[in-house]
């Protein structure tokens, strides 16, 4: 908010008590059409039933650790919330692993974003926690009599080994169809980028969505792509 010169302030007497707090909750089935959404983040609101230990691990060549929470919604799915560096430590200060009261957690400006094959919420760098705020939709699991349970301190298998080959190692790789996709690490430089060649995919299947009644619709996922991916090609 800034102010210029010929800014003025009126009061307005007849405004009703604004809120301390205001979130865009968003729902296990809504997940799907917030994927890779960084411009418009969303906030989450549930039950902790459960959190891992903090894992070191390497996100975008720096070193951080993350945390995988497991929270249950009003509407009683369990969704997956990894929160990464600064909301680790958040965190811990707030919930100590054997607290034995309900914890209802608020956790905002969180994206959508898939993680060893499921959709899952990631914290964000203006993320912040709010455990049991006094709010409606933290009162409303009071009200279904959502049963109390502690949350559960539990240690996570170490995250699955990447290995680091050459490019020229994976040029020559013999993949197997019928094998599940694998994942490697290739350290390199990017000397150039194709001219003019550029399209908006799918999120999901990295597919072109093709124009549909005004709005963009996916082909092989059968549903609209409200979000899309720039996807370029580049030499390396």
């Amino acid at each position: 908010m800034s102010f210029s010169r010929k800014t003025t302030v009126e009061h307005v007497p007849d405004v009703p008590s604004i809120p301390a707090f205001k979130f865009n909750f968003l729902k296990a089935s809504e997940m799907a059409s917030k994927l890779n959404d960084v411009v418009v983040l969303s906030d989450v609101v549930g039950q902790v039933v459960q959190h891992s230990d903090a894992i070191k691990t390497t996100n975008l060549a720096r070193k951080t650790i993350r945390k995988e929470l497991q929270l249950k919604l009003i509407e009683g799915d369990v969704v997956k919330v990894i929160i990464w560096g600064r909301v680790v430590a958040d965190f811990d200060k707030l919930i100590k692993p054997g607290d034995d009261e309900q914890v209802i957690l608020v956790v905002t400006a969180v994206s959508v974003k898939p993680f060893l094959g499921e959709l899952c919420f990631n914290s964000s760098g203006s993320t912040v926690l709010y455990p049991n705020l006094d709010i409606p939709e933290v009162k409303a699991f009071t009200t279904r009599n959502v049963q109390p349970q502690q949350p559960v301190f539990v240690e996570l298998p170490p995250p699955p080994f990447i290995p680091n080959i050459t490019l020229s190692e994976l040029l020559e790789l013999q993949l197997d169809p019928d094998n599940e996709e694998c994942v490697y690490a290739v350290e390199c430089k990017v000397v150039g980028i194709k001219p003019f060649w550029c399209y908006m995919a799918c999120p999901t299947c990295v597919l072109k969505p093709i124009e549909r009644h005004g709005e963009y619709y996916c082909v092989k996922c059968n549903k609209p792509t409200p979000t899309r991916a720039a996807k370029y090609r580049i030499q390396l």
